[in-house]
């Protein structure tokens, strides 16, 4: 991502005073990495989010998802400056009639982004972050994790496991994550449900860079840890309990049962498959 705005995440950002609130302001990564991105390219836009999926941008059947779950009661965006005006956003007048939207200018990256996001939101007790490129989100999805993750301590991340995604999809190819009970695939949804959750983000903001290849971001927690990845022996709960370790906070991964819900855009075969789902939904 390119722009300004980069705010420092202290545990004390997030107050006392709002700490016992239940509902979630949703974070969402609108930004582009540097360089031309592919999808957007082919059709003719720099931003990815603008893209459209069966009439619409993607970013808008993003908003319209999170507006419609009871459990979301504000949404700030992640953009940078050039997307222009926030109301000239897709899908942002809409939302705007159900609940507040407000804007944040993106940071270098996108962990940055979402510590400048919970800055400006310093208040706010509970967070769910997504990604402007997820066109199958649904409210179903979104209040299904909620009301998993919102009882858990620190920071949770939504995940779909493999035979879910080839029971729908048999010929979908995403990145997995092995474990010994099952093999998972993400599902660009996070809650932080308290102030321990923001030490995730810290940690997230130095193994991005590695966030598609599984063998480094075993690595990144340590020989132990990778030992286990490497040999499948723990648990998806047990791996994500010693993630926690490292982290320095709780961390637990909650596996929804939606095939769609793994289903991003980062290439064009995505975009097609989606627009296909679209199409027939």
């Amino acid at each position: 991502m390119d722009g300004a705005g980069v705010a420092t995440v202290t545990d004390e950002t997030m107050t006392d005073e709002t700490a016992c609130k239940d509902d979630y302001t949703a974070i969402v990564i609108t930004g582009k990495r540097p360089g031309v991105n592919p999808v957007a390219a082919a059709r003719g836009h720099v931003y990815k989010a603008l893209v459209e999926t069966n009439g619409r941008a993607m970013i808008a059947w993003v908003l319209d998802a999170l507006s419609k779950s009871p459990s979301v009661s504000r949404i700030v965006l992640v953009t940078e400056e050039a997307l222009g005006p926030l109301d000239d956003i897709p899908g942002v007048a809409e939302v705007k009639s159900r609940i507040p939207v407000e804007r944040v200018c993106a940071a270098p990256t996108i962990s940055a982004s979402v510590a400048a996001a919970i800055a400006m939101r310093k208040d706010d007790s509970r967070f769910l972050i997504a990604t402007a490129d997820h066109p199958l989100l649904t409210p179903e999805i979104v209040t299904q994790f909620i009301s998993s993750a919102r009882a858990k301590p620190g920071a949770c991340v939504a995940v779909v496991c493999r035979k879910t995604i080839e029971a729908a999809y048999p010929h979908m190819q995403r990145t997995y994550l092995k474990f010994q009970d099952m093999e998972v695939s993400g599902a660009n949804l996070f809650a932080i449900n308290d102030r321990s959750g923001l030490k995730a983000v810290r940690f997230w903001e130095k193994t991005e860079a590695n966030r598609k290849s599984p063998w480094r971001l075993a690595a990144a927690f340590g020989p132990v840890n990778l030992l286990g990845f490497v040999f499948k022996l723990f648990s998806i709960d047990a791996a994500f309990l010693r993630a926690g370790k490292v982290f320095q906070c709780p961390a637990h991964a909650i596996v929804l049962p939606f095939a769609n819900a793994a289903i991003d855009v980062d290439k064009l075969s995505d975009l097609e498959t989606v627009e296909k789902i679209l199409t027939a939904r």
